[in-house]
């Protein structure tokens, strides 16, 4: 991002406690397709308990707290409980085909040490009114939760402060029995570091990118001055299905509502006559930019097929901030993105607009689970990945360097989508991992269509998860080509993350060159496709080779010994998909073999 006890109490206590905390590494597990009786909630807590060890015990409840359909199944998020509270960041995910069979969790389940654990009694809330009066907040807005940290079971106290005019939106953490603060996190999600149809001008997507040239000479900032040049560089489009009250045309429509949310107040224009023509330095020009490009990109999105990701009027404020900050606030139906006005205006380039507008998305699509380094960076990969494609079918112009009118010049370096750097990164920091996730998208993208990389990239969305790591996030992406397209896409989608270091299984293997070999040796493999049985001839080989075989998923599903003779058949009893064949002398990898079974 550019610098993102009643049973309702209960469940509110819940969604409180699962936001942001270091994370353990999230476990993806996969499982062969499993029946349920049905989609309940019933159903799923009873095919935990069978299939998750630590729920068997009968210690911890769950507690459903988010259901979501996808074109690829649904996704069901459930809370861990001890007794009558929440788990910090304890919970699992399932994830389910169209067929209702579950297909993988992700378990981020939290076992805490003890036998009895402490309660919550009037010592503790003596520290809660204590800490709230301090901090001037209602002491009601505490939410009770057990924390696991460093090996010990802690009682805490966690604050949501939330301040809709200064966009304050904060997680606090407190001791319940010292008052220590314990945690202070940011929960914006940042960009970096009748035919009621109207018109308006728009950049498309930004002035650099029209005019095919860099930030710099006649193309800067100039404190938001008109330029003549600039203002040629505009599109006249069409702002489909505005709001017509009262004799006026608003920025309002069926998936953007342009509103004048935070500081500083900036009322959002209107038109009598459904004309938006605005100059670059009216504060209308960015109404515009944001309701235009908004309601494009949801536009298409809808047309793939995913219909529930942020489908009603999303609020934005395209003046919400001075500084040279856009940030997504997630605060349930009444989330927002504010964007900035310092620098460039960050509504004036469409790369900030969507990557903001991509946190949304993401949120929509996986509600409560952004919590842990790799989850974090995962989501700005998301934001990344959907503003490059978002420019590149607009106009391919340098449509890598991300932000290249808002960025990539004195007031910030922008980013770059199709960088080399590799898992993981010098930079420890969730920005640098996320340009790994989208230039590795955007490679994939190029390879297998447009329209089908946006597809499995916007159904990934869906099983993410709190603790995830970036090689969850690749397995979830192989499931979502699974769920989509049957998986036609896993040699593809292997190749590209493995090269970028995003994961490192067995099957990883097979990127890149097999080890040299002298000119008088040859290990061949044929035929390629074949039905399970082939040929292995070895050419100039005088000692015995190990042969491995892998499956799409690094198992090994088969090794045997095979002697220095001239060609051999081999016999396998695998479903047809990709293998990996590793021929291995003295313990060292002389050849690496891929190939199909139909």
């Amino acid at each position: 991002m550019k610098t993102h006890l009643t049973h309702l109490s209960l469940l509110l206590a819940l969604l409180a406690c699962l936001q942001a905390y270091p994370q353990s590494p999230g476990v993806y597990q996969r499982m062969q397709p499993y029946a349920l009786p049905g989609r309940s909630e019933l159903a799923l807590q009873s095919f935990l308990r069978t299939k998750i060890p630590l729920l068997r015990q009968g210690k911890y409840t769950l507690s459903l707290l988010y259901e979501v359909q996808s074109p690829g199944g649904w996704h069901y998020t459930f809370g861990q409980h001890y007794g009558s509270f929440p788990v910090f960041n304890g919970g699992i995910k399932v994830n389910l085909n169209r067929k209702g069979e579950v297909i993988s969790v992700m378990n981020y389940l939290k076992d805490l040490p003890g036998q009895s654990l402490p309660d919550f009694g009037p010592r503790e809330e003596a520290v809660a009114r204590s800490t709230a009066e301090k901090l001037g907040v209602d002491a009601g807005k505490f939410q009770a939760c057990y924390l696991l940290q460093k090996g010990k079971s802690l009682p805490v106290f966690q604050l949501h402060r939330f301040e809709e005019d200064s966009g304050r939106n904060e997680l606090l953490l407190f001791h319940a029995q010292s008052g220590e603060l314990l945690l202070r996190e940011d929960q914006n999600r940042y960009a970096h570091p009748a035919d009621t149809s109207g018109r308006g001008r728009v950049f498309m997507p930004n002035p650099c990118t029209k005019a095919k040239v860099a930030y710099g000479d006649l193309f800067i900032d100039n404190n938001d001055q008109h330029q003549a040049i600039l203002e040629s560089l505009m599109d006249t489009v069409v702002l489909n299905d505005l709001t017509f009250e009262q004799g006026r045309f608003l920025l309002q429509g069926p998936y953007v509502k342009v509103e004048d949310i935070t500081s500083p107040n900036r009322q959002p224009v209107s038109s009598t006559d459904g004309n938006f023509f605005f100059r670059r330095d009216s504060s209308g020009f960015e109404d515009v930019m944001v309701y235009y490009h908004i309601d494009r990109f949801q536009r298409y999105v809808q047309s793939l097929g995913f219909t529930n990701l942020q489908n009603g009027p999303f609020r934005v404020d395209a003046h919400g901030s001075t500084g040279d900050n856009s940030a997504f606030i997630p605060n349930g139906p009444n989330s927002y993105i504010k964007y900035g006005e310092g620098g460039v205006d960050d509504a004036e380039d469409a790369d900030v607009i969507i990557h903001e507008y991509g946190h949304a998305l993401s949120y929509a699509a996986a509600p409560g689970t952004l919590s842990g380094f790799e989850r974090r960076a995962l989501d700005e990969g998301i934001g990344d990945y959907l503003a490059a494609r978002y420019s590149q079918d607009i106009d391919p112009f340098e449509w890598n360097k991300l932000f290249n009118w808002d960025g990539h010049n004195e007031f910030w370096s922008g980013r770059d989508a199709a960088t080399l750097n590799t898992y993981p990164p010098e930079q420890r920091n969730i920005y640098a991992y996320g340009e790994i996730w989208a230039s590795t998208l955007m490679r994939i993208r190029q390879e297998i269509g447009a329209e089908a990389a946006d597809r499995i990239a916007l159904q990934q969305m869906y099983a993410n998860s709190i603790g995830m790591s970036m090689e969850d996030a690749v397995q979830l992406l192989l499931e979502a080509d699974s769920l989509l397209y049957a998986g036609i896409h896993t040699d593809v989608i292997n190749f590209y993350t493995c090269e970028s270091g995003l994961q490192n299984r067995p099957i990883c293997l097979s990127v890149g060159l097999s080890p040299n070999m002298p000119e008088e040796e040859a290990i061949r493999l044929y035929p390629n496709p074949n039905t399970g049985r082939f040929t292995v001839e070895l050419e100039g080989i005088a000692t015995p080779l190990r042969l491995e075989v892998f499956n799409a998923l690094g198992q090994l599903v088969h090794t045997r010994q095979l002697l220095p003779a001239n060609s051999q058949t081999i016999r396998l009893h695998q479903p047809p998909g990709l293998y990996v064949a590793r021929f291995v002398q003295a313990n060292v990898v002389r050849k690496v073999h891929k190939f199909v079974i139909r």
